[in-house]
């Protein structure tokens, strides 16, 4: 018996090519998103309805989404954060929930530098003033 593996963040072919390959290898079927964009809830809830086990993106994991997915046993956030888990209704069906701490660590240092260097170097201020139609100069200090 295969075990199914709803994988509802986006781009999990593209980032993690070893790791599935690794999943299937061990028997796993999976399904993904194959959009670049969060499911819908109701798209979500019919892909989850035979799932085992789900990697999710930032669809909300409700109520009624867990209903829909009544074979689901653990859940992974793909990600830090789990605001977008209902973790009491989780516990109650017992489905284990954790999350991928410290995958994202690079990408969200490296947005922070490029906030810090957009911010010094007047962006979003520039971005604005050319698109309405003006040509802004400022030397900094």
């Amino acid at each position: 018996m295969n075990r199914k593996l709803l994988v509802a963040a986006s781009h999990f072919s593209e980032l993690c090519m070893e790791q599935k390959r690794h999943l299937l290898e061990r028997g796993f079927e999976i399904t993904e998103n194959t959009s670049s964009l969060p499911l819908p809830q109701e798209q979500a809830a019919e892909m989850a309805r035979e799932a085992d086990a789900v990697f999710v993106g930032v669809e909300v994991w409700d109520t009624a989404l867990f209903d829909s997915a009544s074979n689901l046993s653990i859940l992974c956030r793909w990600g830090v954060g789990l605001d977008n888990v209902d973790l009491d209704e989780a516990k109650k069906r017992g489905i284990v929930v954790t999350n991928a701490a410290g995958c994202n660590h690079n990408a969200v240092a490296e947005h922070t530098l490029a906030l810090i260097l957009s911010l010094l170097r007047m962006v979003p201020f520039y971005d604005r003033t050319t698109r309405d139609g003006g040509w802004e100069r400022r030397i900094a200090p």
